[in-house]
């Protein structure tokens, strides 16, 4: 039983054989050589009936030859679609029906290649033009040599197809898919635009806590708590808070020590974008009236030489009993939660103090103490802002 050989083998097998028909086809034997004339002796006996004369080969035109090597020179050079031109011009002009193979090997290894890149609709056209050509042969040589290996071949393409176009409806559902998602992406980053602007002509009320620690000129440690609301228009926030602060000297020889409440501070913010409720970076100012209340709340000087002449450099300090304070600083919010914002915050803060009438006794006159005491402190902190 004939094995059955690889396509790759019948291609090369079909296109030896088509080589070897151009080249030894040629016009055909002029005409049958004419009987000879029977013999004198012969002549009484009947004269057998002529048979009908073969047909003539057609001749195998020379521009086939140079189509089909200019075809089978494309295709090794990888050109397939200069070789289906010379192919298929070839068998306009000698219509072999090989030719029918090596086409369809071309449509194939087309088809194959657009498969491996994802072109299914491609690859789908190309299978079935191939089986077009493979089917042309069977019809053009039903029982040819490589008429079996062509409806092997043409089995195999038909599932080939079917591959395509199952893997085609895969990609349509997967970029659907996509497309759905990106599609839902658009729209919530939409709404969230929209929410934005609408929160730029819309009033926002915050209830504020901020908590930052610092130290001021003389080594003086400060703590100051602040609780209040913030109303906002966007971008733009007024707040105002009321706060306490704690001053400890750190050094005997100088700095402050008290407490003190301030009754209203007031303030203003300003964020660098249009991101939602101060996140991120922003700048902030604002200024208060505090009162200092217990014991001490004093503040000592250091080679003050006027103010502290006649006294004891241990026992040169003095009372101090308001305050104004201005600050200035920068902040970072990020968002916590969809209703909380945590802002990261540094301020410089300067305190102007004022000093009391009455001051204990060893203490200097409260008109030989220059006024208004000033002291500049840098603070680093915390904000907490809830949005109701």
């Amino acid at each position: 039983m004939r094995a059955v050989l690889s396509f790759r083998r019948i291609i090369r097998l079909a296109t030896l054989s088509l080589i070897a028909a151009l080249i030894a086809l040629g016009p055909g034997d002029a005409q049958a050589q004419k009987k000879k004339k029977p013999k004198k002796e012969e002549a009484a006996q009947p004269a057998e009936p002529e048979q009908p004369a073969e047909p003539e080969q057609p001749a195998v035109p020379p521009e086939a030859v140079e189509e089909f090597q200019k075809g089978k020179a494309a295709q090794d050079a990888g050109e397939l679609d200069t070789a289906l031109e010379h192919y298929e011009k070839a068998f306009s002009l000698y219509p072999d029906p090989v030719l029918q193979l090596l086409i369809g090997e071309v449509h194939r290894i087309k088809g194959t290649d657009a498969m491996k890149g994802q072109g299914y609709d491609i690859a789908i056209a190309e299978f079935e033009k191939a089986n077009a050509a493979y089917a042309k042969y069977l019809e053009l040589a039903p029982d040819g040599a490589e008429a079996d290996n062509a409806r092997q071949r043409i089995t195999a393409l038909e599932q080939g197809i079917e591959n395509a176009k199952k893997a085609k409806a895969e990609q349509e559902e997967e970029d659907k898919r996509r497309a759905e998602e990106e599609e839902e992406a658009r729209r919530r980053a939409e709404e969230e635009r929209l929410a934005a602007e609408r929160a730029k002509g819309e009033m926002q009320l915050a209830l504020d806590g901020i908590v930052v620690a610092g130290a001021d000129q003389d080594a003086s440690a400060l703590a100051r708590l602040m609780a209040g609301g913030v109303l906002g228009w966007g971008r733009f926030a007024f707040d105002a808070h009321l706060s306490f602060e704690g001053f400890l000297r750190l050094q005997d020889a100088k700095g402050v020590s008290a407490r003190s409440v301030t009754l209203l501070d007031l303030g203003a913010r300003l964020a660098f974008t249009d991101t939602n409720r101060f996140t991120g970076p922003f700048v902030a100012a604002g200024g208060g009236f505090g009162l200092f209340g217990g014991k001490p709340r004093e503040r000592k000087l250091e080679e003050d030489m006027e103010t502290c002449s006649g006294f004891e450099e241990a026992s040169c300090a003095f009372a101090i009993d308001k305050n104004i304070s201005a600050r200035f600083g920068f902040g970072w919010g990020f968002e916590a939660s969809e209703q909380t914002t945590v802002a990261v915050r540094l301020e410089a803060m300067n305190w102007w103090f004022s000093v009391d009438g009455e001051q204990d006794i060893g203490a200097p006159p409260a008109g030989r103490v220059d006024k208004p005491q000033t002291t500049l402190a840098f603070m680093l902190g915390l904000e907490f802002l809830h949005w109701p």
